[in-house]
């Protein structure tokens, strides 16, 4: 398994490239500054080292500090922001065997560094577009899921309306007051009727309603 050492400045960009270098089979190790970097090579050994900064140090004064080690006999590739031209003169000093602009093109990358190790490039490449295949699958499957969860929700909530409703009109039977009926009834109905108004705040249940039907409705279109 060839060894690939990522010197990436940009946290995002060194974890993409880690992923998906990881991906198609190769050992991968990542640091974000080139402090210590000398350390990192004895410790890593790698066959290839990637090199690209972006304001806390440059790609080029990186490599010009391999060239002055010297005893670091790998590839190097170096990724410079876009637009930035390198000096002539101080990519002379530099130890490098490709130049790569960024933003850093997986396909190009992984082309690059096929090259550089003598490597096949399509089986390479083949194994990065299953890895992205992949990834877009399972991202599928979450939405569909989530669609699957926002309509359990919606569904539980109609249920639950259905229930409160039996429930209330079970309460409203017999609820009358007939002034034939004996005093201990009507105090019976109208203790009921207490009970029915602190359970069935209309204008509560009003405003529940309009949140339920909110939630439901932001969980929809999260998941479109």
């Amino acid at each position: 398994m060839k060894k690939v050492f990522l010197v990436i400045e940009d946290y995002r960009d060194m974890s993409n490239t880690q992923t998906y270098l990881k991906k198609i089979g190769f050992d991968v190790f990542a640091i974000q500054s080139d402090s210590r970097l000398v350390d990192h090579i004895l410790t890593f050994n790698p066959d290839l080292m990637i090199i690209y900064g972006k304001q806390k140090f440059s790609s080029v004064e990186v490599s010009q500090k391999l060239k002055e080690y010297g005893k670091y006999h790998g590839k190097v590739v170096l990724v410079v922001p876009n637009g930035v031209r390198p000096d002539v003169a101080a990519l002379a000093k530099a130890r490098m065997d490709s130049i790569l602009e960024a933003p850093i093109q997986p396909a190009k990358l992984i082309q690059t560094i096929a090259k550089l190790l003598g490597l096949d490039a399509q089986p390479l490449l083949e194994k990065y577009s299953k890895a992205q295949f992949s990834e877009s699958t399972e991202s599928e499957d979450v939405n569909v899921s989530s669609r699957a969860s926002s309509v359990s929700v919606h569904e539980s909530i109609k249920i639950e309306d259905k229930d409160r409703v039996a429930k209330y009109q079970k309460f409203v039977q017999g609820m009358s007051i007939d002034k034939t009926q004996s005093t201990h009834t009507r105090q019976a109905i109208r203790e009921k009727q207490v009970e029915m108004k602190k359970d069935y705040d209309f204008d509560l249940l009003d405003k529940l309603d309009k949140l339920k039907r909110q939630f439901v409705s932001a969980l929809f279109k999260k998941s479109n």
